[in-house]
């Protein structure tokens, strides 16, 4: 039985190392795009916002900022039944190409998108969230990009705003780090992954294959789910863009009860991945945490395991430092060593806690 436990749990650390040693090699490999910014299309900007009213001025601030032609592009912010009066203070900013409209069905995110799509203007949508910041070039960009025929949708790269805590600091980590690994898996063709505050749709697209039908079953999915639908539909017309420019950026959560919120609802949609691949590969670093997990505690009645335990984790913060090194320039994260540590901390707990708790379908709501 130990033989066993020994072999199994070697296994999973080296396919945990091999696959972030992909993951990294593979965002190196992507060459950063110069947005040539050619494109004129006319672009929706959808937001939808459900209490928001102490963000949505900088959002809007941010888009009307853009370097792109007011002429060409909508600000389309759908509110989601909020009560602190988000749709009275965005309507009292007199923004010529802003639009607000308040969601008539059901609340929910996806529900909120879903009319947005409806009622949106231009060809390609993209999805944004109201607590977001943005580059002057951020709106140009995702447009250049999605100016080919082939390209139905355009996964774009998100960072956190501020780094002034430890917590903050862990997570400006955490988000880079997803953001390496969509890069990758969309890359090399092995899955898809997204996140809706910074995801570019051809709005043809979206009704063509259903829109959210068959998918809106969880909390979470406007992004990850729409994009593998897309896929699924239209192979290859998924692709990641790496611009720096492209960024948006969004505030970090404030406590760990919400953050915690917010990473069980991303993971309850696990078992509804159409690319089956995505919980493969999802499944193993949270796999070698729990067996870092059982194997310390066992250190207390089985010491001999000890040199297995410290080469198991020291592989893991090894290859974890290595990888992350990679996006730190791209995604205008500095070097703290000391908070790196702190991180290390939380990122364990976290994929310990939230992971199990997807996995037991634990039901949270958007707001």
């Amino acid at each position: 039985m130990l033989i066993a436990w020994i072999v199994g749990s070697s296994l999973i650390t080296l396919l945990y190392v091999l696959l972030q040693w992909l993951y990294r090699a593979s965002w190196d490999n992507i060459k950063e795009v110069q947005n040539s910014g050619n494109s004129s299309q006319f672009i929706t900007v959808l937001i939808p916002a459900r209490n928001e009213a102490a963000n949505i001025a900088a959002c809007i601030a941010g888009l009307v900022a853009q370097k792109y032609p007011t002429e060409n592009f909508e600000i389309l912010l759908i509110d989601d039944h909020s009560i602190d009066g988000t749709k009275e203070f965005a309507l009292q900013m007199g923004i010529s190409n802003l639009r607000v409209l308040s969601n008539p069905n059901e609340a929910g995110k996806k529900s909120s998108l879903k009319f947005g799509f409806q009622e949106a203007k231009g060809d390609w949508v993209l999805c944004t969230d109201a607590d977001c910041f943005y580059g002057p070039q951020w709106l140009s960009s995702m447009a250049n990009a999605g100016s080919g025929d082939s390209v139905h949708a355009v996964v774009g790269p998100i960072r956190i705003a501020e780094a002034n805590s430890s917590f903050s600091y862990f997570q400006s980590l955490d988000i880079a780090g997803m953001s390496m690994i969509t890069a990758a898996a969309i890359n090399n063709d092995w899955f898809r992954m997204a996140n809706g505050a910074n995801l570019g749709i051809r709005k043809e697209t979206f009704f063509a294959i259903g829109g959210y039908d068959d998918i809106d079953g969880t909390a979470s999915g406007d992004d990850v789910l729409l994009v593998q639908k897309i896929e699924a539909a239209i192979p290859g017309s998924v692709i990641y863009l790496k611009d720096p420019e492209a960024i948006v950026a969004t505030h970090a959560v404030d406590n760990w009860t919400s953050f915690l919120k917010q990473r069980i609802r991303w993971g309850s949609k696990y078992n509804h991945y159409l690319e089956q691949k995505t919980t493969i590969f999802l499944a193993i670093p949270f796999l070698l945490h729990w067996i870092l997990l059982v194997e310390a505690l066992s250190l207390f009645y089985m010491p001999q395991l000890v040199l297995h335990f410290l080469v198991m984790l020291g592989l893991k913060l090894w290859i974890d430092r290595k990888f992350l090194l990679t996006g730190l320039r791209f995604f205008n994260i500095a070097d703290k060593p000391t908070w790196y540590l702190s991180s290390i901390w939380y990122q364990y707990w976290y994929i310990l806690v939230a992971g199990t708790a997807s996995a037991l379908k634990l039901k949270v709501n958007w707001k």
